[in-house]
């Protein structure tokens, strides 16, 4: 069954167990319980717009962005309300995501960062790695990050990139020419891939 959020201009959202967390486009943060043939919706409790934040969970607490100048990364306990700046960051985050207890970012300098949770500061700084990094994915052990033409896999117990990537040079017919995003679904990899349309 379909169900329509109506008047809310969506732009990022997650979904933890039966609950979905939106943005809207001024990045005001909303929750909603998902129920059969039911939706109730309620606003976080911020204090300040939020335009367009990224969005993870780890240990059923809602890690978000603010997208400002010197962007600040909060973390909210849904069940207590209680919302925690985490860090400060130079640059904008893009994309990030968390697995085990490995934050991973990328920024808006293509830059890609993992920290050791629960703390994101220099003293919990596992990986950092210039490059075209976007969108990432967490699955099991391992972060699957976009980086230009390629999708590069790295290892939560290693902290490091492992040899596997799906890179542009392969000899497939359909091989990969400008990864945009990537996303987990069960055990398969869905790769957007702008330059084969």
């Amino acid at each position: 069954e379909k169900r329509k959020i109506d008047a809310i201009a969506c732009s990022t959202f997650i979904i933890h167990g039966e609950d979905l967390y939106f943005a809207n486009s001024t990045g005001t943060l909303y929750s909603a319980v998902l129920e059969e043939g039911a939706m109730q919706i309620s606003a976080l409790p911020l204090s300040e717009q939020h335009k367009k934040p990224t969005l993870a969970f780890w240990n059923d607490e809602l890690y978000f962005t603010d997208n400002g100048t010197m962007q600040t990364l909060y973390r909210l306990n849904p069940k207590t309300e209680s919302l925690i700046p985490v860090a400060s960051f130079d640059e904008r985050i893009e994309h990030m995501t968390v697995g085990g207890n490995v934050f991973a970012c990328t920024t808006s300098k293509g830059n890609f960062y993992t920290y050791s949770l629960p703390r994101v500061e220099e003293s919990s700084l596992l990986q950092c790695a210039e490059g075209s990094y976007t969108s990432l994915a967490a699955f099991g052990e391992y972060v699957y990050a976009v980086n230009g033409k390629t999708v590069r896999q790295y290892s939560i117990q290693d902290n490091a990139f492992t040899d596997y990537e799906i890179c542009s040079q392969s000899n497939a017919f359909n091989r990969l020419n400008g990864a945009a995003d990537v996303v987990l679904a069960g055990d398969k990899l869905y790769v957007a891939d702008n330059g084969n349309q």
